[in-house]
């Protein structure tokens, strides 16, 4: 679970002391759209790796006496065979509702000025917030059933498990 993390604040500690000194040198921040390009790029390779190991618990409560490495493997390989399920779950339950929310936002700040826009807005997100609330419980048992589904192909051999691919 450290991997992302290590990842990301590096990423983050690099990008920003690009912007500090760029900021120093130009006095204004001129690369604001590459930040953006590099924030979705971000974003896509936290759903991409998120996608890869979101199986991680179900495998290790499986499988307890296994060791590190042999989960850490597997739970690659099983994201691997599981990708293509996981996306289409992580589309319909967080990708579309995230652009949705934001074309909402968009079009809200666009038509509306003011206080009556930051109430909206409120609204919206309070909406948003529950229903990414209720949505995680639905992807984890969404995730849950990918994986027994998966499980009952798996082939055991000696109390070993053997992964099809």
């Amino acid at each position: 679970m450290l991997i992302p993390y290590i990842a990301l604040a590096t990423l983050g500690a690099s990008v920003a002391s690009a912007l500090t000194a760029d900021m120093m040198v130009n006095r204004e921040i001129s690369s604001l759209s590459s930040l953006f390009g590099l924030a979705i790029l971000v974003l896509i390779g936290q759903v991409i790796y998120g996608a890869f190991t979101c199986y991680r618990y179900f495998l290790a409560a499986d499988h307890p006496q296994a060791s590190f490495g042999e989960l850490f493997k597997n739970t690659f390989k099983l994201g691997k065979n599981l990708f293509g399920k996981t996306i289409k779950t992580y589309l319909k339950w967080y990708i579309l509702p995230v652009i949705i929310f934001a074309l909402l936002a968009g079009l809200i700040t666009n038509t509306n000025k003011g206080m009556t826009s930051i109430e909206i807005l409120s609204i919206l997100s309070i909406v948003f917030v529950i229903y990414a609330i209720i949505s995680s419980t639905i992807v984890l048992g969404e995730l849950s059933n990918h994986y027994l589904d998966y499980n009952s192909n798996v082939k055991y051999e000696d109390n070993s498990v053997v992964y099809e691919s």
